[in-house]
C-alpha cells in the first residue's frame, strides 16, 4: 500500500470515530430535555406559556395544552382536545366533536358546531354546548347539553 493511501485510510477512521463520538454526545444531550406536554394522555400539538395566553388551533385537528395563566383558547376546525389548565380558561371548540376540559380554575367552556364533550373540573364553570349533541359534566351552569 503506499503512502497516501494510508494517509487516506488513517484520515478516514479518524473521522469515522468523530463522526460516532458526536452522535454519542448528541445522545447524551438529548436526554436532559424536558418531558412533551401531555393533555389527556396525548402529546401536546400547540402549548401555551406559564401565564395568560390567547391560543388559536388550526382548521386541522389538534391536542392543546394551555398550562398556566387565565387562557383564551379557540381550538379551531377538527377534532380537537384541549386542556385549559389552573387558570380562569375561556374555551371555545368551533366545528368539529371536540373534547374541551377546563380542568382547575372558573371556566366558560363552549362547544360551539359539533358534538362535544364538555368537562369542567374543578372550580365554578359555565358550560354550554350549542350546536350538536353535547355531553356537559362537572359545571354550575350548564346550557344546551343533552347530556
Amino acid at each position: 500500500m503506499n503512502r497516501s493511501a494510508k494517509s487516506w485510510r488513517a484520515a478516514a477512521s479518524v473521522f469515522a470515530v468523530a463522526a460516532f463520538t458526536s452522535v454519542s454526545v448528541v445522545g447524551l444531550a438529548s436526554s436532559g430535555t424536558a418531558a412533551a406536554v401531555m393533555c389527556k394522555g396525548r402529546v401536546a400539538t400547540i402549548v401555551g406559556t406559564a401565564g395568560p395566553d390567547v391560543i388559536n388551533g388550526t382548521a386541522g385537528s389538534d391536542v392543546i395544552a394551555g398550562l398556566g395563566g387565565n387562557d383564551d383558547i379557540d381550538a379551531g376546525g377538527g377534532q380537537d382536545l384541549v386542556c385549559g389548565g389552573p387558570g380562569n380558561e375561556e374555551i371555545d371548540g368551533d366545528a368539529g366533536n371536540d373534547f374541551l376540559f377546563g380542568e382547575a380554575g372558573n371556566d366558560e367552556i363552549d362547544g360551539q358546531i359539533g358534538n362535544d364533550r364538555l368537562d369542567g373540573g374543578v372550580g365554578t364553570d359555565d358550560l354550554d354546548g350549542e350546536e350538536g349533541t353535547d355531553t356537559c359534566v362537572n359545571g354550575e351552569i350548564v346550557d344546551d347539553c343533552e347530556r
